[in-house]
């Protein structure tokens, strides 16, 4: 015992010589005002926001965690079709073959007040040309699964309820369950919550809660006097959702962040703040800002100018380098942002092509929140194009600072000449990254779509042409920024010197 205090007691000393002798009051100024800054930010917008509230497709019952403990059997359904289809004066006769495979698995639950108890289920696999998948449900994985009712139970005529007049600024929600009604008064335009306990019935299972015939959610705001049915099933069944992936991703974020703590140190650890108060950013402030309708354009310019500052004051800090990298990250993003708003219009981009993006369209209907799938595009492609400005732009800014600073006679024209030499080199390499990580992402899609279309009229399907302008703005702009930065540093790094000379 006394040994492990002693090596404590060492590490905390070790650490506190390493703070004192390294690390300066104005660094952790800047750090603490930052963090303070981003996390008010976050905090000030995600609760304006129903930030939960993200997808379309909601899974139809609760969703539990089991261990796949026994493989029951298949059952193979030919689905297999001939299909026509017309390239300019030809006709090209296909027959694709297509398969349905239902695997019967048993699971024992993990989690929860039933964990232990073994529950039967199934997974639906669509495959085509004759190419089975090797990802089928294996003993020992652990996945996520959701249940369903095979049989519903419900009245087809539903009785009408008396509802009590509300107060002012209030509707009436009534809960049914068979015949037992209780009446909740509901602030008008506030989210519904879902009662605390599932209501029971002998000899069936809860399904869910019903409103006019369609299952609730309890994810829009309440505009009306509601009426909410409680629907039971008799049998209850589970379907394959997801391998249970959670565990797995948290372990391999953790080594990431060690692997860049122990190489970069202090960098490092600066370097995953940022990444982590970006990723918060994106999610919890950005896209529910999307969802809930507010204008796309302008909350994409906010979370870049958010994540460049973020960035750029914990990995950089205040100083010359840092606003450097500033000043060129946003002019290379406005750039960037204008260029799409441009090539948008020159091809005529709708920015909804495609099943994800027709989803999103068809959702902002359904829940009266209309997206505007033309500024969902430009977010799209500013937003990746972030990383790339701000890759390129630090890392100009950095190199000639350091030139900057070995040099024995720095001046403007030096830092203009040394960033001409250092930008070309960069240049090369970081448009090849960029193009390769959008085919890349790509890669099936474009697979698919040159196994069947002709390279011609490929390059008329938009979704096909949104990957080129991604990829063309993205090296546009990396090829901008190296000017841009250079400009700036010799204009930054040699004022001293100038004010010296007067």
């Amino acid at each position: 015992m006394k040994k492990v205090l002693l090596f404590f007691k060492n590490l905390f000393l070790r650490f506190k010589k390493y703070v004192k002798e390294k690390f300066r009051l104005k660094q952790f100024i800047v750090v603490i005002t930052t963090l303070v800054l981003a996390i008010t930010f976050i905090l000030l917008f995600s609760f304006k926001y129903s930030i939960f509230d993200f997808w379309f497709e909601s899974p139809p019952g609760p969703i539990n965690v089991v261990e796949v403990t026994n493989i029951v059997g298949e059952t193979v359904e030919d689905q297999s079709y001939d299909n026509t289809q017309t390239i300019g004066d030809e006709t090209i006769n296909t027959h694709v073959d297509m398969f349905k495979i239902f695997v019967v698995f048993d699971g024992v639950i993990l989690k929860g007040d039933n964990a232990g108890e073994v529950i039967r289920c199934y997974q639906e696999l669509s495959l085509s040309n004759n190419i089975y998948s090797e990802d089928k449900v294996k003993v020992g994985k652990k996945i996520r699964v959701y249940n369903h009712a095979a049989s519903i139970i419900w009245k087809t005529a539903e009785t009408i309820i008396e509802q009590p007049l509300a107060s002012e600024g209030y509707f009436t929600v009534s809960y049914v369950v068979d015949d037992v009604v209780t009446h909740e008064e509901v602030l008008e335009g506030s989210v519904l919550n879902r009662p605390e306990t599932n209501p029971t019935k002998e000899g069936l299972a809860f399904f869910g809660w019903f409103y006019e015939g369609d299952e609730f959610f309890f994810t829009s705001e309440v505009d009306s006097n509601m009426v909410l049915r409680a629907v039971f099933a008799e049998d209850i069944t589970w379907d394959f959702y997801e391998y249970d992936r959670i565990n797995a991703l948290v372990i391999i974020a953790i080594v990431f962040l060690l692997f860049l703590i122990v190489y970069g140190k202090y960098k490092g650890l600066m370097s995953a703040l940022a990444v982590a108060l970006t990723f918060v950013g994106v999610f919890v402030v950005y896209i529910p800002a999307i969802i809930n309708g507010y204008n796309i354009y302008f909350w994409t310019i906010i979370i870049c100018i958010y994540t460049i500052l973020v960035t750029t004051l914990l990995i950089v800090g205040a100083n010359k380098k840092g606003l450097a990298s500033i000043v060129a990250c946003f002019v290379g993003i406005l750039l960037g942002a204008i260029l799409t708003i441009i090539l948008r219009s020159i091809l005529s981009l709708s920015g909804n092509s495609t099943v994800e993006e027709y989803r999103v369209f068809s959702r902002g209907i359904v829940l009266d929140t209309p997206i505007d799938m033309r500024a969902l595009l430009f977010g799209a492609i500013t937003i990746g194009t972030l990383g790339a400005v701000m890759d390129m732009g630090i890392s100009m800014c950095s190199a000639l600072k350091e030139i900057s600073d070995e040099s024995m006679h720095p001046s403007f024209k030096q830092t203009i000449k040394s960033g001409g030499v250092v930008g070309r080199d960069m240049i090369g390499t970081m448009s090849s990254t960029l193009i390769l990580a959008y085919a890349g992402s790509s890669l099936a899609f474009i697979v698919y779509m040159m196994s069947f279309v002709e390279t011609d009229i490929l390059l008329l399907r938009e979704e096909i042409v949104i990957e080129i302008i991604q990829a063309l703005i993205g090296c546009l702009v990396l090829i901008s920024i190296v000017p841009i930065a250079t400009v700036v540093c010799a204009f930054l790094y040699n004022r001293k010197k100038k004010e010296n000379e007067v």
